[in-house]
């Protein structure tokens, strides 16, 4: 991001102020400055200064601009100080998940049952009636005990799922008639 005169200007200023305090201080943020450092760094910015208001578009300006800038072991500190140091966009969670789909597994797939008494995968990409999840992890419960993606040891059966394609898969048993099920989105 390219600094404004009155920036560079500032900057120059802030940075004179902290090297003078860290040369009255002693030895601090990491080693005395040269004692010149102040002194120099004045001189460079009044002389950007006469040239930025002789006149405000020459080339050399950048130039010294950036030199005075290079010259300042506090130059990060003191745009920092000026200009608040930046921002950070705050991620907004989406409210609105979809649904969770809990089910009774019976003989016909529905959107409300996306899987039948021997089915093994299905996709919820939002088409045939179905949701769409795609873009979202879920968590898979079957017969209110969760599953895992892979086989955890545990006993419980394992699924898979495409979060690009809306492919969710049984991987270790159809499913049974009577079989209580869930899909949660998680996000």
């Amino acid at each position: 991001m390219a600094r404004t005169a009155q920036q560079i200007i500032d900057i120059a200023n802030a940075s004179c102020i902290y090297a003078s305090n860290e040369l009255s201080g002693g030895v601090r943020h990491g080693g005395l400055v040269d004692e010149q450092l102040p002194s120099l760094t004045y001189l460079i910015r009044q002389g950007y200064e006469w040239l930025y208001e002789l006149s405000p578009s020459d080339e050399d300006l950048d130039t010294i601009g950036n030199y005075l800038i290079a010259i300042s072991k506090f130059a990060l500190k003191a745009e920092n100080e000026i200009t608040g140091g930046g921002s950070v966009t705050p991620i907004t969670p989406n409210p609105a998940l979809p649904q969770p789909i809990d089910w009774r597994v019976s003989g016909t797939a529905t959107a409300l049952a996306p899987l039948a008494t021997g089915g093994t995968s299905v996709v919820l990409d939002g088409t045939n009636g179905m949701p769409d999840l795609r873009g979202y992890n879920v968590d898979f419960f079957r017969n209110n005990t969760i599953q895992h993606t892979t086989d955890a040891g545990d006993g419980s059966t394992y699924y898979s799922w495409n979060r690009i394609s809306g492919l969710f898969t049984l991987i270790n048993g159809a499913a049974q008639s009577t079989e209580l099920m869930r899909i949660s989105p998680i996000g």
